[in-house]
């Protein structure tokens, strides 16, 4: 399996409803949240168990989303056994991923990579 990845436009603008609101003003700098989760995919048997681990499903992904429930970013296509750690680290050090740039002092919400 290649690696992939998708980037359907780059959203740096932090979301109205964080500017307007005061009760989450903690969120201003945010643009979006990371995560990463399995999918089912099909995978050659002789490959399966290199890709199969948590859930059963054999392929990985790392998806960037913004505040209005838009994809900015998707990483797939990797083993089922990686961390998301591990995927984040990949596309933030491998220019051909392309993976969006944060401007300054702009942050993504996400779970303890």
């Amino acid at each position: 399996m290649a690696k992939d990845g998708i980037a359907q436009y780059n959203s740096t603008q932090v979301h109205p409803f964080f500017i307007s609101n005061s009760r989450y003003s903690c969120f201003r700098n945010y643009i979006g949240a990371i995560d990463g989760t399995h999918i089912k995919a099909c995978v050659l048997e002789n490959e399966k168990a290199r890709f199969t681990r948590h859930k059963r499903y054999p392929t990985q992904i790392l998806a960037i989303c913004d505040f209005d429930m838009r994809f900015t970013y998707i990483m797939v296509s990797y083993e089922g056994i990686n961390h998301d750690s591990k995927i984040l680290k990949d596309c933030l050090s491998e220019s051909t991923l392309n993976f969006p740039t944060i401007p300054p002092g702009k942050y993504y919400l996400t779970l303890a990579l």
